[in-house]
């Protein structure tokens, strides 16, 4: 009996020490849950069966860790509505037909990006797969303005969009740091290999570099692939086809894209090619290269209504790249003044040197004659526009009365300013373009 004991005890120590020794963790976890590939798991909106972890509901979800080796490969649900945020999260795939994220059809995500994220799809596959019909959205995560998002696509896959003689989905970048890579024959946004089209992409903000594969385009079709609706109305966006492919457009051989909307933003196109014609929506519009600015900086752009100018940063060379229509525009960027002329082609915007001081001159000078005021501004600058305001009572709305722009470096002055009532506080203003009234 005691040796019977023995055994079944030592039977049982091996039993237990070789379901230990399979536990396999991948690296991930999901709201702070690990993923076991010898476990199946799951919680409220997801389940694990290795190596598809399955995203199903609304319930907001967490993902972070490594696997590098396919154990984890993120599915959402046909037909699912799932808000997930990547938080230094890296996936990558070993196989051919593995996808790292996977939207099925008509699942709608939104994509919050916190810390560096990875994502890395085998032959056939996006790296981040929205098929035709499915919406993908982008943004940093509350927490971190600095979120990114890596993404390289499988041999004939989109970095982000459709696989293999697949087309693309809805694509809305809001915000983070995007740089997105088409394998081999696949755009960098927008469809694969043999693509019907790109599906709709829409940049409203962040940083966003979109590299196609080979004879991919940076934005909009694969190689034999269409492009379809590109619409950028602000934020950053480099964009790269490659032999023979549009910047933003159809890719190798690709036939047609829709349409072109920009209605601001600062693109820059390596080949200079965009297909169709670029427009703010009722006309054509040229780029204006924006010069000797802090490299890599944030610019403040002013002046350039209706044209979308939020979330702009120079690039690595301190330049923006800004599309208009034809017509003259004077314009600030970083501080710094600019006019530029678009007459049907593209154009450098030429910096004049001028900057609107915080207060309207080094000095002024006033002198009454009764009921009338004379303001003197010493030390105006050239090609300045100063701009004279008017307040019955301080606290109250004050009202543009004129504006004057000096012709010349010196003194400049304000005459004959009625100053009775209703008026009887007055300022100036500088500006480097005229008030509107």
């Amino acid at each position: 009996m005691k040796k019977r004991s023995r055994s079944r005890i030592l039977t049982a120590l091996f039993i237990a020490f070789a379901v230990k020794a399979s536990a396999a963790p991948t690296g991930v976890t999901v709201n702070g849950t690990a993923l076991d590939d010898a476990v199946s798991s799951g919680g409220t909106g997801w389940t694990y069966n290795a190596p598809t972890l399955t995203l199903s509901g609304a319930e907001p979800l967490t993902l972070s860790g490594a696997n590098t080796a396919g154990k984890v490969l993120v599915v959402v649900s046909a037909g699912a509505t799932s808000a997930v945020t990547l938080s230094d999260l890296t996936l990558q795939t070993t196989g051919g037909g593995q996808c790292a994220f996977a939207l099925e059809q008509n699942a709608d995500v939104s994509l919050f990006l916190a810390g560096a994220n990875t994502l890395a799809s085998g032959q056939n596959r996006a790296g981040l797969e929205v098929p035709a019909g499915a919406s993908l959205s982008i943004t940093n995560a509350p927490s971190d303005a600095a979120g990114t998002l890596t993404v390289t696509g499988g041999a004939f896959g989109a970095g982000v969009g459709g696989g293999k003689e697949g087309a693309g989905g809805t694509v809305t970048i809001n915000g983070g740091t995007i740089t997105a890579t088409g394998g081999m024959y696949g755009a960098g946004i927008g469809g694969g290999y043999y693509c019907v089209d790109g599906g709709a992409v829409i940049i409203n903000g962040g940083t966003v570099t979109a590299t196609g594969g080979m004879y991919g385009a940076g934005i909009g079709g694969g190689r034999y692939g269409n492009g379809n609706v590109v619409t950028i109305t602000s934020g950053t966006v480099s964009a790269q086809g490659k032999n023979g492919s549009a910047d933003i457009g159809p890719g190798s051989s690709g036939m047609y894209s829709v349409s072109n909307a920009f209605t601001g933003g600062s693109i820059c196109l390596a080949n200079d090619s965009i297909s169709p014609a670029p427009s703010n929506g009722t006309a054509r519009v040229w780029c204006v290269t924006v010069t000797n600015l802090t490299p890599n900086a944030a610019i403040v752009v002013t002046a350039l209504d209706p044209y979308g100018v939020s979330d702009l940063f120079a690039d690595e060379n301190g330049k923006l790249y800004l599309w208009l229509p034809d017509g003259d525009y004077t314009f600030t960027a970083g501080s710094t003044g600019y006019t530029a002329t678009v007459d049907g082609a593209a154009t450098t915007a030429v910096a004049n040197g001028l900057v609107a001081p915080l207060f309207a001159t080094d000095g002024t000078a006033l002198v009454f004659d009764g009921t009338t005021l004379a303001i003197k501004i010493v030390n105006a600058k050239s090609g300045m526009w100063y701009v004279l305001y008017g307040v019955n009572t301080l606290g109250g709305t004050w009202e543009l009365l004129r504006s004057i722009c000096a012709t010349t470096n010196g003194d400049l002055a304000f005459t004959d300013i009625d100053a009775t009532a209703p008026y009887r506080f007055f300022k100036v203003r500088a500006s480097i373009t005229q008030p509107l009234p």
